[in-house]
């Protein structure tokens, strides 16, 4: 489970770190042009974290729980 969640957390910062360039702009953007304080620039950053630790978590190639609540795997169901 600790496994599960270090590459999640890897994950999410490794898409982050994709997308700096066009946070820095967007934060820019934000500052300047839409004159928004600097709390509410970093909140919207806290969500776009969540976010995107969401998503990780729901695409993750791997399943944390121990076994599957959903069987998908209609090739050997048992009869």
């Amino acid at each position: 489970m600790i496994d599960f969640m270090q590459k999640i957390m890897q994950s999410t910062t490794n898409s982050i770190t994709d997308a700096i360039t066009f946070l820095i702009i967007a934060i820019f953007y934000e500052v300047t042009v839409l004159q928004l304080p600097i709390p509410e620039v970093f909140n919207m950053l806290g969500i776009l974290v969540i976010i995107a630790l969401g998503i990780n978590l729901i695409i993750a190639p791997e399943n944390p729980l121990p076994q599957r609540i959903f069987n998908t795997d209609f090739h050997n169901v048992k009869q």
